[in-house]
């Protein structure tokens, strides 16, 4: 579901979205947007999202490298509900533009991705949306090996299989 719109997501666009996903089957909902601004009408989604089972994943932002932002909230990621992803490199290290807090659930690549664009063809990316991308795949395979898995199940079998559960 697209929810931008010349470059732009507006609030409104991004709960019509989940709300449409939910309606129209989603199993997985991943959200690669944010700010540091907290909508009760958006964790409102979150939260029929989560209730219809639905397995949300965000991006947790790219601006920890900013001292000003750093640690900083940014949302959807982190709602209550949603399984916020933060970014490492290839060998396990958090990046440096990685939003870094206590609402992060996992750490997975985003560092020196390639991608296909659609204007430039094969490129090497970096950025949180990267790795809540890959978080988001690994939750779709979940979701189909296992049946119906919701987002709490499919936290406890990721932090399981990382050691932690």
């Amino acid at each position: 579901v697209k929810v931008s719109s010349g470059g732009m997501v507006y609030s409104s666009a991004l709960v019509e979205g989940i709300y449409n996903a939910v309606d129209n089957g989603a199993d997985i909902i991943n959200i690669s947007l944010g700010g540091y601004s907290y909508s009760v009408s958006e964790q409102n989604a979150v939260n029929y999202a989560v209730s219809k089972g639905c397995i949300v994943i965000a991006a947790a932002g790219n601006d920890g490298a900013d001292a000003s932002l750093a640690g900083k909230y940014f949302y959807p990621a982190s709602y209550d509900g949603v399984i916020s992803v933060a970014s490492v490199d290839k060998d396990g290290v958090p990046t440096h533009f990685s939003q870094y807090n206590d609402k992060i659930t996992v750490a997975a690549p985003g560092a020196d991705i390639t991608v296909c664009h659609p204007k430039e063809g094969y490129t090497v990316s970096s950025g949180t949306s990267l790795s809540s991308a890959i978080v988001s795949g690994i939750a779709a395979l979940a979701h189909s090996a296992a049946g119906e898995l919701d987002g709490e199940q499919f936290k406890y079998l990721l932090m399981s299989v990382l050691g932690y559960g």
